[in-house]
């Protein structure tokens, strides 16, 4: 399932500097094919002490009693068995047998750990594990984070590439010490394994992750890297490399489209976008508004950010293609008077069921909401279309579900809100395009300029209707 929308702009804080002279463009859900593996294993218990330290007690249990004997049979170095020795008279399992002599001798303890590792035998287990594709290594997953094809295709996840010539080998990929360092990283340190007998690989399947496309000024050198798991993984970058993903998956880097112009007066006192690219290559430095407002995302709180505290007379400031996505999920969690959406397309893979379920707690409670798309001949999908149209005949004093005429606009209003900008909102994942840009748009945050709006794009619904 795609991840929360905030998630993007915190994750283009966090790596837009990652790629010195190049430009963090985009920031999108994608699917890491992941092969789930059966491995039969000859696997035994971890002994409670290290391997020398077993054989020395072993020894001396069979009465080879000095330190040079020892030594001597299993062909070490003396001082490496004096160390053994020295760490087991401190865990009290050695002894001398009698003052003044080196004869080892076995304590009652040291008996006991004899006995308890002679009797560790080697047992059958099957391990379920995750073998990533793309990087060609195991890796720590909970198969309830996998996805059928199906199901990534759905939630608009670009399917990611894998070497389709590699075969997976338990005598290369998945060895014993290949197994145990996972075992240790997942903290299964109880288990040693020893054999790898056999493997078994099931159904194909996919792991939601964030590709992040970097590309130069000129939109002609891309690089691709991701975050798996809450990482940047460099391996996977190098994977991407490897593979040429970007021609593979067809990405292009387009110039930045400029922000949709607003009157004079608001353009004057609009704060540009925050950087999230090398200093270089950021924006000129910010703009006070009237009065002055910070910049910086549209936050979720337990209430309404247009009425927490005491709000700002005017708020006109730059947000980024990032942040989109979490302003449209802030108005389906916390909006509380009114939504409206004017969009050109309406896809499933945005308008899915975590987006109806938000949008009709936002109905229940009493806020008004329009949304008008239609662009050409292209119809919504079907699956999006139909939920949006159940929910309206279910809400109809609430909801209004409406195709309009030849539209590119892309209009959002709620609350007090307005974003101008070219974002798509309703059809930001899962585009067959692969052409990214850094979009940028405008939030504008006043009761008065918002409600001029409102009014006005209620009014172009109305007009536009079809049938």
């Amino acid at each position: 399932m795609p991840t929360a929308p905030e998630a993007d702009h915190d994750l283009a804080r966090l790596y837009g500097d990652k790629q010195p002279g190049r430009i963090l463009v985009a920031v999108t859900d994608a699917a890491l094919p992941i092969t789930p593996v059966t491995a039969e294993v000859l696997a035994q218990e971890r002994k409670p002490l290290p391997v020398l330290d077993e054989f020395v007690l072993r020894l001396v249990k069979k009465g080879v009693n000095t330190s040079s004997q020892i030594s001597a049979l299993l062909g070490l170095p003396e001082a490496l068995v004096h160390d053994a020795l020295a760490d087991q008279f401190s865990q009290g399992t050695l002894r001398y047998a009698r003052l003044g002599a080196k004869i080892l001798q076995l304590t009652p303890a040291g008996e006991r750990m004899v006995t308890e590792v002679s009797e560790i035998t080697p047992i059958r287990r099957d391990l379920d594990l995750y073998f990533d594709r793309l990087s060609w290594r195991l890796i720590p997953c909970d198969k309830r984070d996998l996805l059928n094809r199906h199901q990534a295709t759905d939630h608009g996840l670009i399917i990611l590439p894998a070497d389709p010539d590699w075969v997976i080998s338990k005598d290369d990929d998945i060895t014993p010490a290949v197994l145990n360092n996972l075992l240790k990283l997942t903290g299964d340190e109880g288990v040693e394994v020893i054999t790898v007998k056999k493997i078994r690989e099931g159904k194909p399947r996919y792991l939601q992750v964030k590709l992040l496309i970097y590309a130069d000024t000129t939109g002609t050198d891309i690089v691709l890297s991701m975050v798996v798991n809450d990482e940047l993984s460099k391996v996977h970058e190098h994977a991407l490399a490897r593979l040429d993903a970007v021609t593979k998956l067809n990405i292009r880097v387009e110039q930045p489209a400029e922000h949709p112009p607003l009157d004079a007066e608001l353009e004057r006192q609009r704060i540009p976008v925050e950087p999230t690219s090398p200093a270089e290559l950021s924006p000129s430095p910010p703009r006070a508004t009237t009065p002055a407002s910070p910049p910086g995302p549209v936050q979720a709180p337990p209430q309404n950010p247009a009425m927490a505290g005491p709000p700002p007379t005017l708020e006109v400031r730059g947000i980024s293609v990032f942040e989109h996505p979490a302003l449209l999920n802030t108005a389906l969690t916390i909006a509380t008077t009114r939504i409206l959406l004017i969009v050109p397309w309406v896809r499933r893979s945005v308008v899915n069921t975590d987006f109806i379920s938000k949008l009709e707690s936002r109905l229940r409670r009493g806020v008004r909401v329009h949304i008008a798309h239609g662009y050409e001949d292209d119809l919504p999908d079907p699956d999006a279309d139909r939920k949006l149209k159940n929910l309206a005949r279910r809400f109809p004093d609430k909801l209004t579900y409406t195709r309009i005429i030849n539209n590119h606009a892309k209009v959002f209003i709620f609350d007090n809100i307005w974003v101008s900008t070219s974002f798509n909102w309703l059809s930001f994942r899962g585009d067959s395009d692969r052409t990214f840009r850094r979009e940028e748009g405008t939030l504008v945050r006043s009761r008065t300029i918002t409600d001029a709006q409102y009014d006005h794009f209620v009014q172009v619904i109305q007009d536009d209707a079809i049938g």
